[in-house]
């Protein structure tokens, strides 16, 4: 995670992030279920964070959203059975309020899992959710 972490880090001085970049307020992980979390061990997009985290020395915030409920894996399923999957899965916390945020997830396929997330952030105040990946598939 702390060499992927680079990637993620090297994207944020891309041009297009320029007068975004500093605004962030946290990092933030995509959550996993706490029932996929015990079966794996560790979440991939917190890793992932947490190394940000550390080289653009903005907090980490492992609270702000969680997810409530339990969804079946995105792989194998088409763009709308991905959003409807992770629809209504994700809660902000009240934290989120005039917040701008990172997420950090691990792979870009259809966004569905970004903007679950985003929405749940927004619907609790947060200002501005932006969403960055370490991957996207080629198609």
């Amino acid at each position: 995670a702390p060499a992927l972490g680079r990637y993620l880090a090297a994207a944020l001085l891309r041009p297009e992030w320029d007068g975004l970049r500093d605004a962030f307020d946290a990092v933030v992980p995509v959550p996993l279920h706490a029932d996929r979390l015990a079966e794996r061990g560790y979440n991939q997009a917190e890793l992932l964070a947490r190394a940000l985290s550390r080289r653009t020395r903005r907090p980490l915030r492992t609270d702000l959203i969680r997810r409530e409920r339990h969804t079946r894996s995105q792989v194998g399923l088409n763009a709308q059975e991905r959003a409807d999957n992770v629809q209504d899965a994700f809660l902000a916390a009240p934290a989120c309020a005039g917040m701008t945020l990172l997420l950090i997830d691990d792979v870009y396929t259809t966004g569905a899992t970004l903007n679950a997330c985003a929405a749940a952030a927004r619907s609790a105040g947060a200002q501005l959710v932006c969403g960055l990946t370490l991957a996207m598939p080629i198609h």
